[in-house]
């Protein structure tokens, strides 16, 4: 008689998953059952247990989730908070430390990184906001609306208050992160060129520290399937549903 295994897939790849799965360095096989654990939330022990094919087949399904579904979101409603993105023209200055000081090790700091760049949205101009669900997440769209930072404010930046939120944000989705990093990344890259050079708001010891720590994280997560990803970080006329810079 065979053992039947109850197998639930997750929605999305959360940070958590995501940092645990780029870290391993071992073999294909190691890579494996690390990924499958992690995505299962279980213990690599159990794994070791399921039968070669099951592996291969949800090891298919799981790098699906790694393939981001959107490029970039303003407004994602997570755990029943509307947090928006913090816009580049608008962080203080102990926000740019912080996340300054993250980039130095960002395959540990993906959560804080997100408490950061995402926050709870305090005020906002919207009469009303239409909601795409995406892999379980709710991400909010104004059609019409070229430039939505206009029409929130989120919470002023304090590192302490941040730090709170530091555990639940490991739980934050992967690809939406990523797609914010992307849209960060483009948008000081703007700073870098020409005349606008002299305007910088970011220092270019972390633009290239970041771009640089983004391609050695993004490569190790599932070979190929880690493209997409990569492709974020070409500042190429970034373009979204929300917003076009």
């Amino acid at each position: 008689m065979k053992k039947k295994f109850n197998i639930s897939l997750p929605d999305y790849l959360t940070l958590d998953m995501y940092t645990k799965v780029s870290k391993n360095e071992g073999t294909d096989i190691s890579k494996l059952v690390t990924t499958v654990a992690a995505l299962l939330k279980i213990e690599e022990k159990d794994v070791k247990l399921y039968p070669t094919q099951l592996i291969q087949e949800i090891y298919k399904d799981l790098q699906q989730l790694a393939l981001p579904k959107e490029s970039f979101h303003a407004l994602v409603e997570y755990n029943g908070t509307l947090y928006g993105y913090s816009d580049i023209h608008k962080m203080n200055l102990g926000c740019f430390v912080d996340m300054e000081e993250y980039c130095k090790d960002l395959g540990n700091n993906l959560h804080k990184i997100a408490a950061l760049l995402y926050r709870p949205v305090v005020k906002n101009k919207f009469k009303s906001l239409e909601f795409i669900v995406n892999q379980g997440i709710r991400t909010a769209l104004k059609q019409g609306v070229e430039n939505p930072f206009e029409y929130y404010d989120i919470e002023t930046y304090d590192s302490e208050k941040v730090q709170d939120r530091w555990e639940e944000m490991k739980d934050f989705p992967s690809h939406i992160l990523l797609g914010a990093i992307g849209f960060f990344l483009t948008v000081a890259s703007m700073y870098s060129a020409g005349t606008a050079s002299s305007k910088r708001t970011i220092s270019k010891k972390m633009e290239t520290l970041l771009q640089l720590s983004m391609k050695d994280l993004l490569s190790t997560l599932t070979g190929d399937g880690g493209q997409p990803f990569i492709d974020y970080l070409k500042p190429v006329s970034y373009q979204s549903q929300e917003i076009s810079v």
